[in-house]
């Protein structure tokens, strides 16, 4: 991916659902959610260590405020878990968009991934029926499968 453009991918299902999630990756990625996003505790993204998670709720559109969950997974992505259900999810991508997020659909971000074995990996999960073959196809995304790949390659050549 591009380091110049930042990317906003709803990465669950639509419909209704429990939790939706969103994934804001870019330079632009922390403070195009802090435009929106108000912690309780007042904390910004930027000042926040990663994988630390922050409620707050999300305003926009002059609307009542989303309450939700953001947690900064590395200094260019941010995920958002808000309330499951097309409205919360579609209100929030739209203000990432104004802030000059790129919108993308999941099948698009995973083809931007420069690995295609986990590419690949994440694409089969979503599809997957049983938690083993989920556990399998996680180990491979995880690099089981590549490094076995290059372990085979290597005794080949």
């Amino acid at each position: 991916m591009t380091t110049s453009q930042t990317y906003a991918v709803l990465v669950t299902p639509t419909g209704r659902g429990a939790v939706s999630t969103i994934l804001v990756h870019g330079q632009l990625g922390c403070p195009s959610v802090d435009a929106h996003f108000r912690s309780r505790t007042g904390k910004s993204l930027d000042n926040l260590p990663t994988r630390k998670i922050l409620f707050g709720h999300w305003a926009h559109d002059n609307s009542k405020a989303e309450e939700l969950v953001v947690c900064r997974t590395d200094s260019k992505s941010v995920e958002i878990h808000c309330h499951g259900g097309d409205k919360a999810a579609e209100a929030i991508l739209r203000a990432l968009q104004t802030q000059g997020c790129r919108l993308l659909t999941w099948h698009d971000w995973l083809a931007k991934d420069p690995r295609p074995v986990q590419g690949e990996a994440l694409r089969a999960l979503a599809l997957a029926q049983t938690r083993r073959t989920a556990e399998i196809l996680l180990d491979q995304y995880y690099g089981a499968l590549e490094a076995s790949i290059h372990e085979i390659l290597a005794l080949l050549g």
